[in-house]
């Protein structure tokens, strides 16, 4: 499988990744069981660059990659994204964020999402990614659904919180990847 590295950094990845957002539950019940039999496959066939998602079942995507990656002794073997912009926050605690569209995820975990893209979101998204993830470190963090169309009327106020402060939040986890020296192991 082809390789490509990104930009000027030291993450290199394979042409082909997996996407995780299907196997957080999109409409349709995915067990644990499946979901570590796709990873391990795509592996097995050369996938080296895996994506996941806070919004992705509601956590249950990082989870069950976490886990499946851990279990495995794959992790610093691939390279995982995932997204901030959005935290989660106890289901019995919280409203829902107001989006484009609804997606039903399928045994979620008892988690709602809120959109919040100033210094402290994007921290206590990374975070929160971590330990979800069960990792010291992730190797691209994208931010989630930054956009007029997807916002609306509150685009402003989201794009003015991610100017004011998120970006710092964005260039602080790169550098504390950089620094901590965290990069994935090659094969």
């Amino acid at each position: 499988m082809l390789k490509r590295k990104v930009g000027k950094t030291d993450v290199t990845l394979t042409s082909l990744g997996l996407g995780t957002s299907p196997l957080g539950g999109c409409n349709v019940d995915v067990s644990f069981q499946t979901f570590e039999a796709v990873v391990l496959k795509a592996y097995d066939l050369g996938v080296r660059y895996f994506d996941t998602a806070p919004l992705y079942g509601l956590g249950k995507s990082e989870h069950s990659l976490g886990h499946v990656l851990r279990n495995n002794d794959l992790i610093g073997k691939v390279v995982v994204s995932t997204k901030a912009g959005r935290i989660l926050k106890p289901e019995s605690r919280a409203k829902r964020a107001e989006s484009l569209y609804g997606i039903d995820w399928v045994k979620a975990l008892p988690f709602v999402d809120d959109y919040d893209y100033s210094y402290d979101g994007i921290m206590r998204a990374f975070e929160d990614s971590q330990q979800r993830l069960g990792m010291d470190h992730i190797d691209i963090l994208y931010l989630h659904d930054v956009s007029g169309e997807w916002h609306r009327e509150a685009y402003s106020t989201h794009l003015s919180a991610l100017r004011s402060s998120g970006y710092k939040a964005c260039d602080e986890t790169a550098q504390h990847r950089l620094r901590e020296g965290h990069r994935p192991r090659r094969q």
